[in-house]
């Protein structure tokens, strides 16, 4: 079962809280659970070879959800850098509000 925590970063830190997260993402294990299994059905290990199969597509399953993840924050993150702030016009002769 997958939960979403989040919690708070300062906006100038988000590239590198993304940049942390894109750190743990490894490609290596479901790699190396693909071979083994492509060893086990070479050898007739049918069951072993989809049982890491399985767990190769599991591991992948994980990394696209971390990649997802990084990419709407990163996407957010730029949204938000990129929004000009929003001036107030006082139209002439309106009262000033201050």
């Amino acid at each position: 079962m997958n939960v979403r925590i989040g919690y708070s970063v300062d906006l100038d830190k988000v590239p590198e809280k993304v940049a942390d997260m894109l750190s743990e993402v490894s490609l290596h294990k479901a790699g190396h659970l693909a071979s083994l299994a492509a060893e086990m059905i070479a050898l007739g290990r049918h069951e072993v070879g989809l049982s890491l199969l399985d767990g190769s597509r599991k591991e992948l399953a994980a990394i696209d959800r971390g990649l997802s993840e990084a990419q709407m924050i990163l996407t957010g993150y730029q949204s938000a850098k990129e929004e000009p702030e929003e001036e107030i016009q006082v139209p002439d002769g309106a009262p000033d509000a201050g």
